[in-house]
């Protein structure tokens, strides 16, 4: 699965970095249009560009393509490909009911008067070609994957660049290849509004009976309009496409909002995600009326207002990518922080390398000794700033994140007075109200073995959902079968009534006592949205760890007890014999 992920993430970057490329040529003008309006189905010639590779040729209005000679693959190239710089080109026309074959010739490459379009496209392109690819090292899962696909194909809207390059043989296989990339942008829209946004169990119908379809739809009815438009006499399709793609775009921004209404709860990422595919659906709109009004699916030479916005802004996309940052990779915060510092330090072993190379050129003139000085100080740096490490990371949570480093102190406090409570209840209690109170936690519950079953004992916020689970329920099976935390994302979904939304329970850690598991901690994420992350995560399994000690201890006082008081009772019974 590992392997056909990262295929797949190969392919996204191949078509980001093959219409990156397709843009800088034509920025500096070695692509270049043919300069003539054909009529894609007659392929008579509507107009001649002055000055053009088409009025130099000497092409005329009223020509009309040959497409006896030049086959029916010659309708879907009228208009569409271009040449590159010395390419030469035989385009089979007839003039007054007279064969004739006219050489077109691209001139010298000479950057165009829209160059400045082409290198800002492309520059744009690789920025969210990177972000998407720093997500998907971050973390290699499907959503991350999805989230490359979209940035890699958010120029969609201008995706006949593929296109430009193609012969009559190969546009077929340029127009498929043209149809995916907008498509995939089409099935990222709708998977992070439908799936990632929405918690629901509705989801998983939702992406089988309404998104897949959706998408193959979308897919079909594009590429069919290539054909609608050229060889077939059919009605144009484009217009059925774009109607169909909106209503379904309106209709995810629709679910997002209706949620963000509904649940008082809601994290922010939330509201962002539905502000976000609400401004991408009206601009999407705008792009729709603008094609079918004024082209009709044909494509354009030079850029409306409206296709540079739809082109360069993509507001669901920054929203999707920090919601995926924050809840389901890392606290971009803490990262960028550490960075700061780190970047800073760094600063002053190249200040000190550049004194001692300015001391030794200017005043001592000794290159060798000069090289033994700084590779010491490379040296004493690097083992200074390991040294540094811990206190660099509690200087930035101390400093920077002041919240999280006092919850942090908080539960290690907790875990230091778990070895000295005197009562199970409360040992019970702390492994739950402590942690959901300070890391901010939508949920919190301690279920505890009775019988062969799990009773919860502690909670927070788990009102109204179950109150035992079966010893095969997911929520605890897998957490006592492997004696380790779980992520109950990575497992099968529990049937037990449990809290959903913000407050489903996402990590299940196991209470150990005489190498038993007697208990089993659930925890939700934090009520703003965000996931545990590692440090977390590692903290409440010593809390947990600390709890199961206190258990272990208990119990083992009160079965000193239970024998003292039967031995005491042996002893009362012997005396009185």
């Amino acid at each position: 699965m590992g392997s056909l992920r990262n295929a797949i993430a190969a392919l996204f970057l191949v078509l980001s970095l093959s219409y990156t490329v397709l843009q800088c040529l034509a920025g500096f003008g070695a692509v270049v249009p043919i300069g003539a309006t054909f009529d894609l189905r007659s392929g008579a010639v509507i107009s001649v560009q002055p000055g053009s590779v088409a009025a130099t040729a000497g092409i005329r209005i009223g020509d009309r393509a040959d497409f006896s000679r030049g086959g029916w693959q010659l309708h879907l190239s009228l208009d569409r490909f271009r040449l590159t710089t010395g390419q030469h080109f035989a385009l089979p026309l007839i003039r007054d009911g007279v064969p004739l074959q006219v050489a077109l010739v691209a001139p010298r490459a000479k950057p165009p008067a829209d160059a400045v379009t082409h290198f800002v496209s492309a520059l744009i392109a690789l920025l969210y070609a990177g972000l998407g690819l720093v997500l998907y090292i971050l973390r290699r899962n499907t959503s991350s994957l999805v989230f490359l696909g979209y940035a890699c194909c958010a120029m969609s809207s201008d995706n006949l660049v593929f296109l430009w390059l193609a012969p009559p043989a190969w546009m077929p296989f340029a127009m498929l290849v043209a149809t995916v990339f907008t498509t995939i942008t089409s099935f990222a829209l709708l998977y992070f509004s439908f799936v990632f946004a929405n918690q629901s169990q509705r989801v998983q119908s939702i992406r089988r009976y309404v998104l897949y379809p959706a998408v193959m739809a979308f897919f079909a009815l594009y590429y069919i309009h290539f054909y609608g438009l050229t060889v077939w006499d059919a009605p144009n399709t484009y217009a059925v496409y774009s109607t169909l793609e909106w209503i379904i775009f309106a209709a995810a921004a629709v679910v997002v909002s209706i949620r963000v209404d509904r649940d008082a709860g809601v994290s922010t990422r939330l509201r962002w995600i539905a502000f976000g595919v609400w401004i991408s659906v009206l601009i999407q709109g705008a792009y729709f009326i603008e094609q079918n009004v004024t082209a009709t699916g044909h494509p354009q030479e030079g850029a409306t207002p409206i296709i540079l916005l739809t082109l360069w802004f993509k507001p669901a996309f920054f929203c999707f990518g920090y919601a995926l940052m924050r809840t389901r990779i890392v606290d971009v915060r803490l990262v960028g922080a550490r960075a700061l510092v780190y970047g800073l330090l760094t600063a002053f072993p190249i200040g000190l390398f550049s004194a001692v190379e300015w001391f030794f050129a200017r005043e001592l003139a000794d290159a060798r000794l000069a090289t033994f000085v700084e590779f010491g100080v490379a040296i004493l740096f690097g083992v200074w700033l390991q040294a540094l490490h811990k206190r660099i990371d509690r200087f930035v949570e101390q400093i920077l994140f002041s919240a999280r480093h006092h919850a942090f102190r908080r539960l290690r406090h907790a875990i230091h007075a778990l070895s000295s409570v005197d009562r199970s209840e409360t040992a019970i209690s702390m492994l739950s109200i402590e942690p959901a109170d300070a890391l901010h936690l939508g949920s919190a519950a301690v279920f505890v073995e009775r019988d062969g079953v799990f009773e919860r004992c502690s909670s927070i916020d788990w009102d109204g959902c179950t109150t035992q689970l079966q010893l095969d329920d997911p929520l605890v099976l897998f957490a006592r079968s492997q004696h380790k935390a779980i992520r109950l994302n990575d497992v099968a979904p529990s049937a037990s009534k449990a809290p959903q939304g913000d407050a489903k329970p996402e990590l299940a850690i196991p209470i150990t006592a005489h190498h038993r598991t007697i208990a089993v901690a659930l925890f939700g994420r934090h009520s703003n949205g965000e996931h545990l992350d590692a440090d977390e995560e590692e903290l409440l399994t010593e809390l947990s760890h600390a709890a199961g000690a206190a258990l272990e201890r208990l119990q083992s006082v009160e079965r000193v007890r239970e024998l003292e008081a039967e031995n005491a009772l042996l002893t009362k019974g012997v005396r009185i014999s």
